[in-house]
């Protein structure tokens, strides 16, 4: 979790780990944000956005089980 955002609110704390994430994706894969956030709701469709949403997404969320732990 960003060191700036710091909440007692669990809800708030998972949000804050997926904030930012297409901009983030967008950069490693050098596409625009917009096209991984189409890519993410079905609009568009890139096998290698897909894929790379993916792995951030489970990686979000094996970093919020272990703070859940």
């Amino acid at each position: 979790m960003n060191a700036k955002f710091k909440s007692n609110v669990p809800e708030l704390a998972a949000a804050s780990l997926f904030w930012g994430m297409y901009s983030r994706l967008a950069r490693k894969l050098k596409v625009t944000p917009q096209h991984v956030r189409q890519v993410a709701r079905g609009i568009s469709s890139s096998k290698r956005v897909s894929a790379a949403i993916e792995r951030e997404v489970r990686r979000l969320n094996a970093k919020q089980m272990g703070r859940a732990a």
